[in-house]
């Protein structure tokens, strides 16, 4: 191997590596994980994971016993996971990619929006 092609595979594992680390702690900074509140993997499929947020949402439901920080703790992880959309973006990006799909936008996107509607005048 050159020493060209050896530096450009060293600069491009480094890369990996910083864009891994920086998801992980994103991730680790954002909160708590969603899978783990629910207690499924990743790669959970919808039945299941529906399965595993009624069973806990009837354990700590307010109205039994449980408290409403933990309550709503479930519900949001559920919420988020259960839209495809929502469960992408939070996977990709974390809490924060959550909060741009929820606002109609792209994480690392157009902090003003773009969107919205165009007038035009005729004279």
């Amino acid at each position: 191997m050159t020493g060209c092609t050896s530096r450009f595979l060293f600069l491009r594992l480094l890369a990996l590596c910083i864009a891994l680390a920086s998801t992980q702690l994103a991730r680790a900074s954002a909160g708590k994980d969603h899978y783990k509140v629910l207690g499924v993997h990743r790669s959970v499929e919808d039945r299941a994971l529906k399965k595993a947020y009624r069973a806990l949402a009837l354990k700590h439901h307010p109205d039994k016993g449980g408290t409403e920080d933990k309550f709503g703790e479930i519900a949001t992880a559920y919420d988020v996971l259960s839209d495809a959309d929502k469960r992408r973006a939070y996977d990709q990006h974390g809490e924060e990619g959550v909060r741009q799909h929820e606002a109609g936008g792209r994480a690392g996107g157009n902090p003003f929006g773009g969107g919205g509607q165009q007038f035009t005048f005729s004279f």
